[in-house]
């Protein structure tokens, strides 16, 4: 807290006359803030929205500096980061540039890293075997899609499912398909047609890609 005094001076014939005042005031500390503008961690292996505000600064006056990844300006106080995924915890540090051309530093802001959760297989039957005990007919199985996603992660999904094994269980052993892509092939299908009430398939192995990485994920049951 300060305390600033002075005189108002107004101007009066034949003298001029003088108001003595005193105010007391709070000089405010450094202020700024970053913001992820999708989620409230950063995650390894994909480009993280932030936004960057200092108060009584213009966007174009701010600068960020992130030495645990790679970031990259998007527009007016808005950046993409990549975490390298070697800290769990890093920081954003944050500058700005004065009226004189001076770069100041306004401090840092902490983020946790987490990686991507893993996909899970989703298909479009999910809703009938729940609403009738598990039992779906043979004509809605054989138009089965399968797909991954990640569930509650706000990021475009770039995962896709390359193949997977089908276990047709109509007697005492069990057909196992592989199929390519994210249907069901001829030869599944045909069986699938044969079946009887009680019968059952199953799905597993699921192999999904996302880039150039590939790898397996659970059954979808």
């Amino acid at each position: 807290e300060k305390t600033l005094t002075g005189f108002i001076k107004i101007k009066q014939e034949p003298t001029d006359k003088y108001y003595p005042f005193t105010k007391d005031y709070l000089v405010a500390g450094k202020s700024f803030s970053v913001s992820p503008t999708k989620v409230n961690v950063l995650y390894t292996g994909v480009k993280n929205p932030i936004s960057v505000s200092v108060a009584g600064y213009q966007a174009k006056d701010i600068s960020i500096s992130f030495s645990d990844g790679s970031s990259n300006p998007t527009g007016k106080g808005t950046w993409e980061i990549s975490p390298n995924g070697k800290k769990k915890k890093v920081s954003v540090k944050v500058s700005v540039k004065t009226k004189s051309g001076k770069r100041i530093s306004m401090g840092s802001y902490d983020f946790r890293v987490k990686p991507k959760p893993q996909p899970t297989p989703n298909d479009d039957l999910e809703k009938e075997r729940s609403s009738k005990d598990g039992k779906v007919s043979r004509t809605k199985i054989k138009s089965l899609s399968l797909s991954a996603v990640r569930k509650d992660f706000d990021f475009p999904n770039n995962v896709v499912v390359i193949s997977f094994r089908c276990r047709i269980t109509a007697g005492a052993t069990p057909d196992v398909i592989t199929c390519r892509g994210y249907n069901l092939n001829k030869k599944a299908k045909n069986i699938i047609g044969l079946l009887e009430t009680g019968q059952s398939v199953m799905i597993d192995e699921i192999r999904v890609k996302e880039g150039s990485k590939e790898w397996v994920i659970p059954g979808a049951g």
